[in-house]
């Protein structure tokens, strides 16, 4: 009989084969109980048997190899994921190549106290995140900090990856010796500005208006803000502006007309549009932006992981149809994102609620949600290639600082070296969460607690007491369109009490 799919996926080790082998010899009477120990009968069946095994190994990775979904579940010898075979499979089949890392960029800001300036940064300066060891580089060039005063600059991770994904408020040791300066990567109020000449422009640039949000106050909820011109007009006296406020997965649409001088969004936030000289605002300007802000201009991202390449593999499929297939929409934001480095690595896919053929698709970085102008070119990419009678919607995820809580027991000599560790596998638990979640028991999905405890005492802790995720011992809720990141302070070495005994 020819050999089914399942007996070539069969793993068949050395004791397997023998038992196969001594049964066919006692099937035709050899003496089979009659050997002794290194006797040539004996010796040449525990040979046939060890290189059956390979062979039956050999079988089962070629046999895993035709199909990616089999093939991104191959281990090498030491337990780590087969990464050539998926390559060529992406490369040769479907066109596709596994994205490298990428590099975190930080915008951080260099003050010089009173009577120590001015000071010059130069390139090579370095700064680090003392809870994380994250260092930072200034690759730009040299820049003066004046004497009481402060300059921001960029500052890009040493290595790629999403763990310098670091939070803002972290970075906050200079390695560079500059007697006088001191360093932090802060909040910013807005993000993601699209004002010109970064917004999307609807015709000329000449005589062009701008929108700009006020710096007054600290906006608290985590929101995405667009504004579209549908008429031209100057500000306070004609023309009309569409303003859209997008919070979770709800959309709020506002027209204004004439376009107002100022506008109050609420929340502390206040836009104020400035027609310039000439025509003024060009009907279809876009003008976007998020809050609050992020100092991270550029998220870092590990390499593409076979279930990332397998998945676009198999969206190939599904978007060559015309058909509304969820799988087609999550392909195109990735490779949007891919093409364009933006670091989107959670997509969540639900059918609208309220609009017909309309899907929503919810976005997210390894360490919290995508800003406006990363949103609205996802959801240009998309638009250029739905159907008539579809849509894609695409929605920035709100974010949940978790923030873990408790007493951990470790022993003195091995603190250092715990803390590391558990900070390490919490990092890489939240940065695997999907949105909304971890649903493997129901909804509303949640940050398990239990993922807490694991990580600690994996990491070599005595014992623990206390735990808490954001001030309960119990799990931690996630509503469907919100992503738990790890906020200021919420690394386990800095969040939770550390205990040393002898």
């Amino acid at each position: 009989m020819p050999a089914t799919l399942d007996t070539l996926l069969q793993d068949r080790t050395k004791a397997d084969e023998l038992a196969l082998l001594m049964g066919e010899l006692q099937a035709n009477e050899f003496p089979v109980t009659d050997w002794n120990v290194g006797g040539a009968a004996h010796t040449w069946t525990l040979a046939i048997a060890a290189g059956l095994a390979d062979k039956s190994a050999l079988i089962k990775i070629i046999a895993s190899g035709v199909h990616p979904l089999l093939a991104k579940a191959l281990l090498d010898a030491s337990g780590n994921p087969v990464l050539d075979w998926v390559n060529l499979l992406a490369e040769q089949w479907y066109d596709l190549e596994r994205v490298l890392a990428t590099f975190t960029i930080q915008r951080c800001r260099i003050s010089c106290t009173a009577g120590a300036g001015p000071q010059t940064v130069n390139p090579g300066f370095i700064a680090w995140n003392p809870n994380t060891g994250n260092r930072y580089i200034f690759n730009g060039t040299a820049t003066v900090v004046p004497d009481a005063g402060s300059v921001d600059v960029d500052l890009t991770a040493e290595s790629p990856g999403a763990k310098y994904n670091d939070v803002e408020g972290t970075i906050i040791e200079i390695v560079t010796p500059l007697p006088g300066l001191s360093i932090t990567n802060p909040p910013t109020t807005f993000g993601g500005l699209g004002v010109p000449p970064a917004a999307k422009k609807g015709g000329s640039n000449a005589g062009t208006g701008t929108v700009t949000p006020s710096t007054a106050g600290t906006p608290v909820l985590s929101r995405q803000f667009i504004i579209t011109v549908t008429a031209t007009g100057a500000a306070g006296s004609t023309g009309s502006v569409s303003i859209d406020v997008i919070e979770g997965s709800t959309t709020t649409t506002t027209t204004v007309s004439p376009i107002p001088a100022t506008y109050s969004a609420g929340d502390a936030v206040t836009l104020t549009f400035a027609n310039g000289a000439g025509v003024g605002f060009v009907v279809g300007d876009v003008h976007t932006f998020q809050t609050p802000g992020t100092a991270r201009i550029q998220q870092g991202s590990d390499d593409e992981t076979n279930d990332s390449v397998v998945s676009r593999c198999i969206g190939r499929w599904p978007s060559l149809g015309l058909n509304n297939v969820t799988d087609k929409y999550v392909m195109w934001v990735r490779q949007c994102s891919l093409d364009n480095g933006y670091g989107i690595e959670k997509v969540a896919v639900r059918p609208s609620a309220t609009v017909a053929g309309q899907v929503d698709l919810t976005i997210a970085t390894a360490s919290g949600t995508a800003s406006g102008t990363v949103v609205t070119a996802v959801q240009n990419y998309i638009n250029a290639r739905s159907g008539i009678t579809e849509k894609g919607n695409v929605i920035a995820a709100s974010t949940l600082d978790v923030v873990p809580t408790g007493t951990v027991t470790v022993r003195n000599e091995d603190i250092d070296t715990v803390k590391a560790a558990a900070d390490a596998a919490w990092r890489a638990y939240i940065i695997a969460l999907p949105i909304g979640g971890d649903v493997a028991t129901g909804t509303p999905g949640v940050v398990r607690l239990s993922e807490l405890v694991q990580a600690i005492m994996d990491a070599g802790a005595i014992d623990y007491s206390g735990l808490q995720l954001n001030g309960a011992a119990v799990n931690k809720a996630l509503a469907t369109s919100t992503v738990g990141v790890i906020g200021s302070g919420g690394d386990l070495s800095a969040s939770l009490t550390w205990t040393a005994v002898a």
